[in-house]
């Protein structure tokens, strides 16, 4: 067990703070046999207050439920189309030509269209 001094688990922008990513990280594994997230009691910080407990529960409920819905997951090397799935969300990236393909047709995010003139402005320093 270890201990640190509790965080705000959300910013006030909504984000997961980069805060309580590194005062939890260590604490979250993944299961080999199932392929799921869990919380290490053994490793849990001794003085995680009831709201870090309850949010760490939803975003590692929430990763386990998001990362039965993804079906491709791939290595990073350079140039290419990755995503990587983490206990507090994901991270994707695209290679120049998926890119180049997303600014032309526009992006699908989360279920939400981004149409093209959105798509190349947020690319556009790519």
């Amino acid at each position: 067990m270890t201990v640190s001094q509790p965080t705000k688990p959300v910013t006030a922008t909504g984000q997961i703070s980069q805060a309580f990513i590194n005062r939890f990280n260590n604490d979250i594994v993944l299961d080999s046999k199932t392929g799921q997230f869990v919380i290490n009691q053994k490793f849990l910080t001794v003085n995680a207050t009831n709201i870090e407990l309850g949010t760490l529960n939803t975003l590692v409920a929430q990763s386990n439920s998001q990362q039965n819905d993804l079906t491709t997951t791939s290595n990073y090397h350079y140039g290419s189309t990755y995503l990587h799935v983490y206990w507090y969300g994901f991270r994707i990236g695209m290679n120049r030509s998926d890119i180049q393909l997303a600014v032309g047709a526009g992006l699908v995010i989360a279920g939400v269209y981004v149409p093209v003139r959105a798509a190349q402005a947020a690319l556009g320093e790519l």
